[in-house]
């Protein structure tokens, strides 16, 4: 799991450039969008590639369970998740956004 610690922020080039997640040795996890005011939070469990996300706190009300994959290499982080809570976990990483380590 430690490979996935710290503060990601999303490249430059994408849907959201700037939102970030920050991921903690506690299991907890915080993210914003700053250009919509978007802030969540909750957990999150790291299995092999498999990342489940358990959002309990979000701007627009999106809570619930984000099943999703990763890969980390060197200061950039791919990740991908389901679009909608309880969604099933994507099958691979060709849809992945790219986020940078600060």
């Amino acid at each position: 799991m430690s490979e996935i610690l710290g503060k990601w922020i999303q490249a430059e080039g994408q849907s959201f450039p700037g939102l970030w997640f920050e991921f903690r040795n506690d299991g907890s996890f915080t993210a914003e969008y700053e250009p919509m005011g978007i802030k969540s939070s909750g957990t999150f469990e790291i299995d092999g590639e498999n990342i489940t996300m358990q959002q309990t706190e979000h701007t627009l009300g999106f809570i619930g369970e984000f099943k999703g994959l990763f890969t980390v290499e060197k200061n950039q982080l791919k990740m991908v998740l389901a679009s909608n809570p309880g969604g099933a976990r994507p099958a691979d990483l060709s849809e992945a956004r790219i986020y940078i380590k600060e």
